[in-house]
């Protein structure tokens, strides 16, 4: 047995989730994000509307989820959150509002989001492709690639990337699902369908908690931190957590 002592970060990872307060939208990401004691992230939730007077620096990522409109304020602050650095994730839905976004949240958008897609006929569609290679996805074992790509999509917003933008999963039709792309200092990750039962049933199924964890991971830069050594090598302090 070459491991001689482990090591538990204490240390968690800020996490801001902006929604709509009196609504169930963010019960799963909530959920997902904290799922155990052990989780690498810290979650506040925030309503969108009191979300002027946020100190967005003490957060290393942020979650917007499936909201109607972004004050001004929070928009720049948004702004300048992600090209300082930090990491954004932008989830879309039935509360969404294409021209709002678009306009607040121009700077730090991977791309310009159009007209929903609602499956008012019942039609849906499936991902017909996935970047497997890309950190997102990466670690999925085949039975996770195998969930995302049979998962229904009854709703999506319509989206053009920007031109420095990576689409990192489409659907059967074209239509880009996740797209990312690099401002500044920081990422933005924009998912143009929901992250709640609204359009898809991702959250029901076993995929939804590690591509949350990827998604957040990737957008802040997240280094996994080692929790077992062996003798001789050196345990960096930036481990432990701060007094």
């Amino acid at each position: 047995n070459t491991y001689h002592f482990t090591l538990n970060s204490l240390r968690k990872l800020r996490l801001l989730l902006l929604h709509e307060k009196g609504t169930q939208d963010s019960f799963y990401i909530a959920k997902a994000l904290s799922a155990t004691k052990d989780s690498p992230f810290q979650v506040e939730l925030q309503d969108v509307s009191q979300g002027d007077a946020l100190d967005l620096t003490k957060f290393s990522g942020l979650v917007v989820n499936n909201v109607s409109r972004i004050p001004t304020k929070l928009a720049s602050s948004i702004v300048e959150f992600v090209r300082g650095g930090g990491g954004l994730v932008v989830a879309l839905g039935n509360r969404s509002r294409s021209n709002n976004l678009n306009e607040m949240l121009a700077a730090v958008l991977p791309a310009s989001l159009g007209k929903p897609s609602t499956g008012a006929d019942g039609k849906t569609h499936h991902i017909g492709e996935i970047q497997k290679q890309h950190p997102v996805f990466d670690g999925f074992r085949p039975v996770h690639h195998s969930y995302l790509m049979t998962t229904p999509f009854s709703g999506m917003v319509q989206a053009k990337p920007q031109p420095a933008a990576v689409v990192l999963a489409n659907l059967e039709d074209g239509t880009p699902l996740l797209i990312e792309q690099t401002f500044g200092k920081g990422r933005s990750l924009l998912f143009t369908s929901s992250l709640n039962m609204d359009w898809n049933d991702l959250p029901l199924k076993s995929v939804f908690l590690p591509l949350l964890h990827q998604l957040v991971k990737y957008s802040t830069h997240y280094d996994e931190e080692l929790s077992a050594f062996t003798v001789g090598e050196v345990v960096p302090l930036s481990t432990l957590n701060p007094m």
